[in-house]
Formats: C-alpha cells, structure tokens, sequence
C-alpha cells in the first residue's frame, strides 16, 4: 500500500507540472498553463481544453489567431506580453466570452482599431502598456463597460482622448504615464464623464500647458 501511494504521489507531482507528454508547458493545480520563456512562435494545441489562464509572454509571437485559441475557451487570463503582436484580432474575445485579463503589453502595436475589443465584454483589466501605440481610431474601449484597470503607460500618444463618447464608467485605474502628452485641454477626458476613476496617472509627459480646468466625475 505504501509504495502504491508513493506510485500515485510521485503521478500528481508530474501531473502538476505538465498533463501533455512532451508539453514544455507547466499547468499547475489552479489550470494555469505557463509557457512563457520557450521561444514559441505559435500557440500550443495540446493543453488542457479546461484551463483558467494561459501565460504566453516572453515568447516568438507574432500572431495570436482566435481559432487557435477557441479550443481554450474557458481561459479567463491571456498573457501575451513581450512577443512581437502588432494587430489583435476583434474575434479573438469573442471565442474567449469568459476572458477577464488581457496582456499586451510590450509588444509592437502602433494604433488600436475600432473594432479591437468590440467582444471583450467581460474584460475588467487591459494592459497596454510599452508598445509603441499613438494612434486611438474611433472608440475601441466603449463596449468595455466591466472594464477596471487601463494601462496605456509607455507608449506615444499625444493626447489623453481615448474616444470621442463617454465610455468606461466603471475604470478605476487609467495610466497614461510616460508617453508624449504635453496639452490637456477641455476634451482631455470627455470620455470619462462619467466614469468612477479613482487613479489617474500622467507623470513622465512633456506637460506644459494645462489650457482649461480638468473635471472629472
């Protein structure tokens, strides 16, 4: 009896590290997949259907294909951080309706779309963060009414608008911190109207004019 404990022991420790023979993937108990640091340069086929989160960050990527991803769709935490992503794909959310966290950050996109994160619904946190962005077209975060946590921190954009409607009225944390601001004017944060924000981060921009006085409620 012990030595078949010891058998079925010694079974879940390798079934903790990876339930696919040959996977470099490690999937712990609470059905995160970790791939991160393998050089990928496409997503896994063979991982648990039933995970939770799937780290994909530090890797070759290029792509992030929604059908790639569907097979996985009880995912509620998509890293992709530090690849080399410059478009994102709007189906991508909505094969993944479960998804709450979404990592982009430190990849290559120069512009976000205006169907982006048409899908994304049920996002509460999109980090963004040390791409390169500049370019917001439309309103791509008006469908994102969960959404709690923005990160735009690092990149070039030259305004704080990021729509032209009132939108994100549950946003928490907005961090616009170390990209290329230098004006905030009466439209400044018109999209945030009406909007519960209780952290707003602006340091490291070339502020030097404030031209009408900043209200947000």
């Amino acid at each position: 009896m012990g030595q078949l404990w010891l058998s079925l022991h010694i079974l879940y420790a390798i079934y903790g590290m990876s339930l696919v023979a040959g996977n470099p993937c490690k999937i712990t108990e609470d059905l995160t997949a970790d791939c991160s640091h393998l050089k990928l340069s496409a997503i896994p086929s063979d991982l648990p259907r039933n995970i939770k989160a799937l780290d994909l960050s530090h890797n070759q990527l290029k792509k992030l294909p929604a059908a790639n991803l569907s097979v996985y769709d009880q995912l509620e935490r998509l890293d992709a951080g530090f690849n080399t992503l410059h478009q994102f794909e709007p189906a991508l959310c909505k094969q993944l309706l479960m998804l709450k966290t979404l990592n982009l950050e430190h990849n290559e996109f120069t512009k976000i779309s205006e169907n982006d994160f048409t899908f994304c619904v049920h996002l509460s946190e999109l980090h963004l963060a040390s791409n390169g962005i500049s370019n917001i077209d439309g309103n791509p975060f008006e469908k994102l009414e969960n959404l709690l946590f923005l990160d735009m921190s690092h990149n070039k954009m030259i305004s704080t608008a990021l729509g032209n409607k009132q939108q994100l009225n549950n946003l928490k944390e907005l961090y616009l911190n170390s990209n290329k601001i230098s004006k905030l004017n009466k439209e400044a944060f018109e999209f945030l109207a009406n909007t519960s924000l209780q952290k707003l981060d602006l340091s490291s921009n070339p502020l030097t004019e404030i031209l009408h006085q900043i209200r947000i409620t």
